[in-house]
């Protein structure tokens, strides 16, 4: 049995050599355009017959790729979990957790330098403070007895 796609090229040129026979014979062509007409239309049903055909074949195809891809991965997966690397899910959840790790250790760093830079300007203040109580011990002024026994400041 051969091909279709064969047959309906030997089927095409037969209508066309019965044609240019009928032709050079002295037949009208307005007789036959019925037959014609017809043979248009089961050459085009064959052809549509042969397109579904084939487009089913190629969904069924493309359902075994798909299906042939799923097993690489699922068999991929499991050669580099023996290998000791772990699954993709696995190297997300890695990701993930290394993630949270840069952030926290970025936030400890940050607190870090907050707090030696408020010592540094508590430090600052506290120099400036003496400096000022001591300018003041100079120019002979002290605080009342009674604004230091209630640990108010005088203004």
């Amino acid at each position: 049995m051969q091909p279709r796609c064969v047959n309906l090229e030997m089927n095409i040129r037969l209508w066309v050599n019965k044609r240019d026979s009928e032709c050079k014979n002295g037949h009208d062509m307005s007789e036959n355009h019925a037959d014609q007409e017809n043979r248009h239309l089961e050459a085009r049903a064959s052809w549509a017959k042969e397109r579904l055909s084939l487009q089913l074949a190629l969904n069924q195809m493309e359902q075994e790729l798909d299906q042939c891809r799923a097993d690489l991965r699922v068999e991929r997966d499991q050669r580099s979990g023996i290998a000791g690397v772990g699954t993709e899910w696995d190297r997300e959840r890695i990701q993930r957790l290394y993630g949270k790790y840069l952030w926290a250790d970025s936030y400890r760093k940050a607190l870090v330098y907050q707090k030696k830079y408020l010592l540094l300007l508590l430090g600052g203040f506290q120099d400036c403070e003496q400096t000022t109580l001591a300018l003041i011990a100079r120019m002979g002024v002290y605080p009342f007895p009674e604004d230091l026994q209630r640990g108010t400041r005088p203004c």
